[in-house]
């Protein structure tokens, strides 16, 4: 090993120049030593000529490196890496400059001590094969990366972008007692579960970015204290929680909230301290339903939400009385919330929905008026009666989850959905005087976990509606036009005969639901219609399920077994496509219409209608060369103007049933469907004039 001093003079400022070098053999001696490799110790000592700038503008490569004394200017380009297989030593006196803070990296590749000296760098490499121990607070831009050996921060600070322990070798990382600061808007920590070994010791975690998360695959408990100040949900990522204090500090947003993905120890406390009334903390399940029970030795509350939340430990959960109020969103258990009451709008002009001073206990202004504290808690129940406005009024609802509402009896008012998703927690009654507005196609979710109803007297609204009613039941009483997606995803929903409109009906989930469809028509406007029978009770009663699919792509159906009533498929150009076997009472086609039925999959009916025209026909095919089945057990079923090809029609187990009948002398005979079985009614019957010479000849028929 040899030692390298910068000493300037060099052709120019870079470390590798050459011609004449910046690197002497000793301080303050212009040598021209060759420029330091790997082997070498590298010394800034800002010693005469040693005291000027040096730029980094290729990959660097060396044994030591130490700043002390120097005080001018280091430029690491971007795209460059700094390599140091031992020792090395910023100090606060010099300039660091960073070319990129996500490119310019710093790489301690072997055992050694890294005093970053109150620099911020890019991004740190991990990727040692021996231990690296911090001797200073450390700061980067960008983030920190170990894939190999021990890191030890050793009690210091460290504050990234974000951190990732990661890679198939075996590592280490020592928490330390410090505070590790990480800043990213989003993933702030990736950890998996190969070799890593994540000692938490006494440190603490911040979370500070906006939207911030963990993702990899964590098994287990990774922190000591953690603290999450960023706005928006922050999403835990690990199966084990077991921790000294947990934070969740709330901002001037109304959407903060944390997931809790497992059951969860906190020793000492647990403090969930919304922004303020309004801007509220929302404590959750990562999974709707599934009950996460917090364990903590104190309890400090303010301004927060729950659900699906059981509260256990030495810690009070009576959070009846706390700032703000304390919100019962469904599912907890143990926790005592603020008591539920029922509130009464007062008030003109343009308000927001949570604004306290047009609240109160009574009608017109009566009884008490709400905390100045608090807006109205998901518990409560809301009413806008004949005596709630005097005039002109718009209610701007601005809060993402609210109590269930009742506008009966109410004069003439807009209510206005903010830009954020809505939840309700109970009924919404809309009464004949009120139009619904929106900024954009909001998402409103229906999560009351007890009998609830959906009354919008059929008045349309730009809003997706879905039902997540865990254990739960909402019925309309009026019909249903949600002019986006409807999506039934949890606990029971009863159309109760009326009609449901929507731009796309989602039942593609695998969560535990009911759905009664009654007698009425759910109207599929735009997209697909996909069904997944996973969990799903589905009753369709005598209901009409009407495909428009006004798409220039057209659009697929799969019913995934399910067995609905009466499927409409309206006049379209656009071709429709059935995907999978199913059972159905009427199958009505409009004119002009194709329909593609899955090359052997199966539809039981009870009666085809397919009537077209001369202008408009109607063509029923299958997806590929391969046959389709039709099922009838008795019966005709008689089609016009039908071009017909690659189609099997059978009886109930495949002999005898109903009458397949295209013989009025309007339909074609496409090609390769079953031939027509005069005994057991299998195949398409064609008249002779539209039946394809092979068909003519293996019936017989005169040509």
């Amino acid at each position: 090993m040899a030692d390298r001093y910068w000493v300037g003079g060099g052709s120019s400022a870079n470390w590798n120049a050459t011609g004449d070098t910046n690197w002497g053999t000793a301080s303050n001696t212009q040598d021209d030593a060759s420029v330091p490799g790997a082997s070498d110790a590298v010394i800034f000592d800002g010693v005469g000529t040693g005291d000027s700038a040096s730029t980094m503008s290729a990959d660097i490569t060396v044994a030591s490196l130490d700043f002390t004394g120097y005080t001018n200017t280091l430029t690491q380009n971007a795209a460059v890496d700094l390599i140091v297989a031992g020792n090395c030593t910023f100090v606060s006196g010099m300039t660091y400059t960073l070319g990129s803070a996500t490119t310019s990296t710093i790489k301690i590749s072997a055992t050694g001590n890294f005093d970053p000296g109150g620099q911020t760098f890019g991004q740190w490499n991990l990727s040692n094969s021996g231990t690296v121990t911090l001797t200073g607070n450390f700061t980067s831009a960008a983030q920190v990366y170990q894939s190999l050996g021990t890191a030890d921060f050793n009690g210091y600070d460290v504050t990234c972008n974000n951190m990732r322990v990661y890679g198939s070798s075996s590592k280490t990382l020592n928490m330390g007692e410090g505070t590790i600061t990480l800043t990213n808007d989003g993933e702030a920590w990736y950890q998996d579960n190969y070799v890593s070994t994540v000692n938490e010791e006494t440190s603490h975690v911040i979370f500070s970015g906006n939207g911030a998360s963990m993702g990899g695959s964590m098994d287990a408990n990774i922190f000591y204290d953690v603290s999450i100040t960023g706005s928006g949900n922050f999403v835990w990522k690990s199966t084990q929680l077991s921790l000294h204090d947990l934070t969740r500090t709330g901002t001037a947003v109304k959407t903060d909230g944390i997931s809790i993905p497992a059951n969860t120890t906190i020793s000492g406390t647990f403090t969930v301290n919304g922004n303020s009334g309004v801007n509220r903390v929302l404590v959750y399940s990562n999974i709707l339903g599934i009950a996460r029970t917090i364990t903590a030795g104190t309890v400090v509350v303010t301004n927060a939400d729950f659900q699906d939340i059981i509260g256990a430990g030495g810690g009070s959960w009576n959070l009846s009385v706390v700032t703000g109020g304390s919100g019962d969103c469904g599912g907890n258990t143990d926790i005592t919330f603020t008591t539920a009451d029922d509130w009464y709008w007062n008030g003109s002009g343009t308000q927001n929905f949570s604004d306290y001073t047009y609240w109160y206990t009574a009608t017109n202004g009566g009884g008490s008026q709400m905390a100045s504290t608090r807006p109205p808690l998901p518990q409560d129940t809301c009413y806008f009666d004949g005596n709630s406005i005097d005039g002109a009024t718009t209610v701007d609802q601005d809060m993402p989850r609210i109590p269930g509402i009742d506008f009966t009896g109410v004069d003439a008012m807009s209510f206005h959905t903010n830009n954020v998703d809505q939840i309700i927690y109970g009924s919404f009654i809309l009464g004949s005087n009120v139009t619904v507005t929106s900024d954009y196609v909001n998402d409103i979710y229906f999560e009351g976990r007890g009998s609830f109803v959906i009354d919008t007297l059929g008045k349309p609204t730009g809003n997706s509606f879905r039902i997540r009613a865990v254990g739960g039941t909402y019925t309309l009483l009026s019909d249903c036009k949600c002019n986006h997606i409807f999506s039934p995803t949890h606990g029971t929903f009863d159309a109760n005969d009326f009609d449901v409109l929507g731009n796309r009906f989602s039942f593609n989930h695998t969560t535990l639901r009911t759905i009664y469809m009654g007698s009425g028509t759910w109207i599929n406007i735009v997209s697909n219609f996909i069904v997944n029978s996973t969990n799903l009770t589905l009753y369709c009663e005598t209901s009409t399920l009407q495909h428009d699919e006004i798409n220039e792509w057209g659009g697929e159906i799969d019913l995934d077994g399910e067995t609905f009533y009466n499927i409409t498929l309206p006049t379209s150009v656009n071709a429709t496509t059935i995907l999978g076997s199913s059972t159905l009472n009427v199958l009505t086609i409009g004119a002009p219409k194709t329909v593609k039925f899955t090359s052997g999959t199966t539809q039981t009916i009870t009666s085809l209608v397919a009537t077209g025209t001369s202008e408009n026909g109607i063509i029923i095919t299958s997806t590929s060369e391969a046959l389709h089945y039709l099922a009838d057990t008795t019966g005709t079923n008689t089609v016009s103007y039908c071009t017909i090809s690659w189609s099997s029609p059978v009886g109930s187990g495949g002999a005898g049933g109903a009458l397949w009948d295209a013989s009025d002398g309007t339909n074609t005979d496409g090609g390769d469907n079953t031939v027509y079985n005069v005994v057991t009614n299998e195949g398409w019957r064609f008249t002779s004039a539209g039946v394809s010479r092979r068909t003519r000849m293996m019936l017989g028929i005169g040509l």
